[in-house]
């Protein structure tokens, strides 16, 4: 053996090279993402809900001014719990009914935050520590001049029929009051003035005292263990991975038997298709099984990972015929970051608003964010409002035509024959 001729050849030198760019994309894909994420943490939404009327408006105003956070107004609990689902918020903050009237009256005022530990990490993390430390801030903001005045008006909205009341009474036992508008607005100056200083006082001795508490719910019902968390991702990531490896060591065999004879290139691209839609299935059988083994799901769950994997791991083939019709023998340059920026924008690991603008448009033309959707859907029953399934299977058929046309672009010629090819000496045929 040549050992100089060993070491420095095409295949050592290619090796290098895929050594460098791997440390390239991967490092770049994940490091870059989180770097932008952590600085703009401010995209994310925090729901409000108000239940408590004009009184509850107010206050919902002053805590989301004070947030670094995008605000959402919905109407019901309902709606911001479905935020939460569709992963469109981090955290929802209810005022119920009657807040107000509790402050006022020096009674104990109540929160409700939600949260949903079944979605990215980031999210949930951000969510629990929001909420965790906003009681403390809200009882700590009373004291401040622009909160104490906010719940002094508040508390004095809440004393109004008090204060009519009061009127009434001295209306009652001075009938002039009514025929003389100056002085009925004097007393009812005066009453109002008195309501008012004894709310300033009673606003000031609140503020010594945490009378908001809160609870939290967790409209994730299931298992938060790590194995079960990452699931949803790991499957559609797997899914993928096994379609970019098949098809590597697959797509060679088309390409010589298209090259050899254009006529044949239809017979081999179905005899392809036909291969990639039993690789799918088994690779799908196999992913399931695995989640079945490991993490202990029902029957049902896993015939209705087996339909997702399934689709995901097709649809991916298409896909990556695209990239391999694009650029051949260089393909997996282009399908290893595909994997690296699949397992970041996936949904898995941060949510869409936090994501880099780039992460943000691929993930519409890459399959594992919807697979990752459907997958959460079935195991932690998230029920999201839009289709994710649906775009898994348009990314599929839309890859699939592009797929065709560049067959019938690329291979529309046979390759020469070499005048003096043996049998022996030619390339084995697809079938």
């Amino acid at each position: 053996m040549n050992l100089k001729k060993f070491i420095f050849n095409k295949m050592t030198l290619i090796a290098f090279i895929l050594a460098v760019l791997y440390q390239v994309f991967m490092l770049g894909i994940y490091l870059s993402g989180y770097k932008y994420t952590a600085t703009h943490m401010d995209n994310s939404t925090i729901v409000y809900v108000n239940q408590d009327g004009a009184a509850g408006k107010k206050l919902v105003n002053s805590l989301s001014s004070g947030m670094n956070f995008k605000s959402k107004h919905v109407k019901t609990v309902k709606a911001g719990e479905q935020a939460l689902k569709d992963h469109d918020a981090v955290l929802v903050i209810n005022v119920p009914k009657h807040y107000s009237e509790n402050l006022a009256a020096g009674k104990k005022a109540h929160f409700n935050f939600y949260v949903n530990s079944a979605g990215d990490q980031i999210s949930s993390k951000t969510g629990d520590s929001v909420a965790s430390g906003l009681t403390d801030k809200v009882n700590k903001a009373i004291t401040s001049k622009k909160m104490m005045a906010t719940l002094s008006s508040t508390m004095l909205a809440a004393a109004k029929p008090q204060i009519d009341a009061q009127v009434q009474a001295a209306v009652s036992a001075d009938p002039t009051l009514s025929t003389d508008s100056a002085k009925f607005a004097a007393t009812q100056q005066q009453i109002t003035q008195q309501f008012t200083q004894k709310i300033d006082k009673q606003a000031k001795s609140m503020a010594e005292l945490n009378n908001v508490s809160s609870s939290m719910t967790d409209i994730n019902t299931k298992s938060t263990n790590m194995n079960k968390l990452m699931a949803p991702m790991m499957v559609g990531l797997a899914g993928f991975v096994a379609a970019m490896t098949c098809s590597s060591i697959l797509f060679s065999s088309f390409t010589k038997e298209a090259k050899r004879k254009g006529k044949n290139k239809w017979k081999a691209f179905w005899g392809l298709e036909i291969i990639y839609l039993g690789v799918s299935a088994a690779a799908a059988i196999a992913s399931s099984l695995m989640v079945v083994l490991i993490n202990g799901i029902a029957p049902l769950m896993a015939l209705q990972l087996f339909g997702i994997s399934f689709t995901l791991t097709f649809a991916s083939f298409q896909l990556l015929n695209v990239t391999n019709l694009l650029f051949g023998a260089l393909s997996m340059i282009v399908n290893i970051p595909l994997v690296l920026v699949q397992a970041i924008s996936s949904g898995s690991v941060m949510s869409v608003p936090v994501m880099l603008p780039f992460y943000r448009f691929v993930r519409q033309i890459l399959p594992v964010p919807s697979a990752w959707q459907l997958n959460m859907d079935v195991l932690f029953g998230t029920n999201t409002s839009t289709n994710p399934g649906l775009h898994l299977v348009m990314i599929g058929v839309i890859s699939l035509a592009i797929s065709l046309i560049l067959v019938f672009v690329k291979f529309r010629k046979s390759a020469p024959e070499p005048a003096l090819a043996t049998e022996a000496e030619e390339s084995p045929s697809f079938f």
